[in-house]
């Protein structure tokens, strides 16, 4: 059993051990790190129940979900079946095309974030 301690330092060793360490495991780990003065909160939303958390995060999720759709219209855009198939999206053009897609979806509410993708998008040009 490992000593613990107070010091906030992580070695290299400890971050190599904690890369095999399940998700359950790592979880304790960080409620055991806390703060007593935080440990109830941390412990509040670190305790997933299940394995499955009981909070997500929005932003990213509408970002994944909306980038998703671009996918879906590159795919289709190629060739679509009624079948539910569709084909392989074109390099070509495709950063013009996203930005035509960022455009037509403007009030989607992942580009409606501080961290929108249409920040992220006019950053890379």
């Amino acid at each position: 059993m490992e000593k613990k301690t107070n010091n906030p330092a992580i070695t290299k060793s400890y971050a190599k051990k904690m890369e095999t360490i399940s998700p359950f495991e790592l979880k304790n780990k960080l409620i055991d790190m806390a703060d007593e003065s935080i440990k109830k909160i941390a412990h509040t939303m670190l305790n997933a129940g299940r394995g499955n958390p009981n909070w997500i995060a929005t932003e990213p999720r509408e970002a994944f979900f909306l980038l998703g759709q671009f996918g879906l219209c590159e795919c289709r855009h190629a060739f679509s079946l009624e079948e539910g198939i569709a084909g392989i999206p074109q390099k070509a053009g495709i950063a013009a095309r996203f930005e035509a897609f960022l455009k037509e979806n403007e009030k989607a509410p992942a580009m409606q974030t501080p961290h929108s993708l249409k920040r992220k998008g006019s950053q890379h040009r």
